[in-house]
């Protein structure tokens, strides 16, 4: 049957011809204007199959193929990425600023995080390289008689450098081109002094710069030091911040670029072998949370032999200069942070030090279990036998745990954490056991009657907390609406809150304490209908 067909018509096979001509000849001409090939980028990707070397996946897909809109970013998150967010370390492992001239036989060099405030809007963290320590300088190389004894001002000092210091202001004017690089760097008599004396502003004040003294070492030490200037309080937020920032300059330098070298400052090995040294010899609350800064025990100067020569001493961040402590203070609105890249990094190397394991998600109690921070010498909320009896008949499933922290070591306040879905405590050092609760927990925080500042609301909502503001009330007011007596004559509600951490008596309603309470509580139940 094949063999019989019949071929197409002399006819037929011109019309083919033609057509085909027609087709190429209309092919030529639009690809001559740039139609369909070579200019066309979409003519381009049908008619020229990519070579299999260099087919794209998913992850080579950059952000620049999105439109404008899926790329936008407002300035509350962009604050947000610049300061709790990987930027904060990254800007400032790649701000750096030597302080020596070339010429010095020591080295002192600073890594510029950003900050909020300030002349120089940074705050540094640094290395200070063939460092000698004599605490009695004086003693160690001469005896002054009552006429030739140096004044306060002009006393040699317990830490040397071999530096001449740089005069950035003079390089400025001299050179332009640098004003760029140097603009945000504090000389060494311009480094800021934190709280309770702390900081590389209060610290330099014992460091002497001399490019043309002689250094006499009694011996030499060629490992690595961490000089700590502690805040001498005892508030655990304080003294929370000061290891947690120590962590973050170890951090910066390990990821910071030696330009003479092309390798990290600090390498993951001498990180490891970083010994912290307290400058004080206090025993404090957070003495053995300091290991985990570097894995190593924490000693104290008085420790350090005197005479020596340090080959490598670094002097970090002071705890007030955290970035969570601006969280803390700031008393405007704004968008939700968005990121927890620092703070989830912090209670992951916490939970791994102090070998807890984090509360699974799915793990949601039925009837959720309060905890309720309390509070002995300050801050007692009113009647708190009445509020725990309404309480166990309002909630006769739930464990309900009335804790006055300061019995319990700090581990045992993480653990309870974990193990608790309500919080409720004044505003405080007590709430910063927040950082420790499981997220989509709750917590209840109370306030003075009269306060401007947000307290522990944007820390809460990063660890992805629901949180409750709860006012308390005033005296007058408490007993007016519970007792009946009557008002003051002319009595206005005070609008100060310079009182509120040392006042005895916290008041508030029984009927206000449970009903924030039932709104944590009803917001944690929810969670089991999600």
């Amino acid at each position: 049957m094949i063999a019989n067909m019949a071929g197409p018509s002399r006819g037929h096979r011109k019309f083919l011809i033609a057509s085909a001509i027609t087709l190429l000849l209309l092919i030529y001409a639009c690809n001559s204007r740039g139609l369909f090939v070579g200019d066309n980028p979409f003519w381009d990707k049908i008619s020229r199959p990519s070579s299999p070397s260099k087919s794209s996946s998913a992850k080579d897909v950059g952000e620049s193929i999105f439109p404008d809109d899926y790329r936008y970013v407002s300035d509350d998150q962009k604050d947000c990425e610049t300061f709790l967010g990987a930027s904060y370390l990254t800007a400032a492992a790649a701000k750096q600023a030597d302080y020596c001239e070339a010429s010095s036989p020591s080295k002192f060099h600073c890594f510029l995080a950003p900050r909020r405030g300030g002349e120089y809007k940074s705050d540094p963290t640094c290395l200070a390289q063939g460092v000698l320590y004599d605490p009695n300088p004086i003693e160690s190389h001469r005896t002054l008689s009552e006429s030739d004894a140096a004044t306060p001002s002009e006393a040699p000092k317990p830490f040397s450098l071999q530096c001449t210091l740089r005069n950035f202001t003079n390089e400025m004017l001299l050179h332009p081109e640098r004003k760029d690089s140097l603009a945000d760097v504090p000389p060494v008599d311009k480094m800021d002094v934190y709280w309770f004396d702390t900081g590389l502003g209060q610290q330099m004040k014992e460091w002497e710069f001399d490019g043309q003294r002689e250094q006499k070492c009694n011996s030499t030490d060629d490992g690595w030091i961490l000089l700590v200037r502690r805040e001498g309080n005892t508030n655990v937020w304080h003294k929370l911040m000061e290891p947690w920032q120590a962590m973050h300059s170890l951090d910066i330098m390990q990821m910071a670029r030696n330009p003479a070298t092309g390798t990290p400052w600090l390498s993951k090995r001498d990180a490891a072998d970083v010994r912290v040294v307290f400058e004080d010899d206090r025993q404090e609350v957070y003495d053995r949370w300091w290991t985990m800064v570097t894995g190593n025990a924490p000693i104290r100067r008085s420790d350090l032999q005197p005479g020596t020569c340090f080959k490598n001493v670094i002097l970090p961040m002071a705890g007030s200069s955290s970035p969570f402590w601006s969280a803390l203070l700031e008393t405007n609105y704004h968008d939700p942070c968005q990121t927890r890249f620092l703070l989830d990094t912090f209670i992951r190397r916490l939970f791994r030090f102090l070998n807890i394991a984090p509360r699974p998600a799915g793990d949601i109690h039925e009837d959720p279990t309060i905890t309720i921070i309390d509070r002995k010498k300050t801050r007692r909320i009113i009647d708190m036998d009445s509020k725990r009896q309404a309480l166990e008949r309002a909630y006769p499933r739930s464990q309900i745990n009335i804790v006055d922290f300061a019995t319990i070591t700090i581990e045992d306040q993480v653990r309870l954490m974990q193990a608790t879905d309500v919080l409720v405590g004044h505003h405080g050092a007590g709430i910063t056991n927040i950082l420790y609760l499981p997220p989509d927990a709750a917590v209840v925080e109370i306030f003075p009657p009269f306060f401007s500042m947000r307290g522990f609301r944007s820390i809460a909502r990063m660890r992805g907390l629901t949180h409750f503001a709860a006012p308390s009330i005033w005296p007058e007011e408490y007993n007016h609406t519970v007792h009946g007596t009557p008002l003051p004559d002319g009595w206005q509600r005070p609008q100060t809150d310079r009182t509120w951490q040392t006042d005895e008596v916290v008041y508030m309603t029984d009927e206000d304490f449970l009903g924030y309470i039932d709104g944590a509580v009803r917001n944690q139940k929810n969670k089991k209908h999600d």
